[in-house]
């Protein structure tokens, strides 16, 4: 996967996460993204190394 492709993923990521107030899930992120649940758990990785979100796990 590209950079390009990666940053735009993370921006729409943190773009959906601040307008929707309740919790999502990797699936419902990547329906929205349109791309595989895994990459959604990989960027959300690295932005919660950079304090840009959080995670809960069920």
């Amino acid at each position: 996967m590209q950079i390009s492709s990666r940053f735009s993923i993370a921006v729409h990521m943190l773009s959906l996460i601040h307008v929707r107030a309740d919790y999502l899930s990797s699936d419902q992120i990547a329906d929205s993204v349109n791309t595989n649940p895994v990459i959604i758990r990989f960027t959300c990785e690295i932005q919660i190394n950079f304090c840009l979100c959080r995670s809960r796990q069920v």
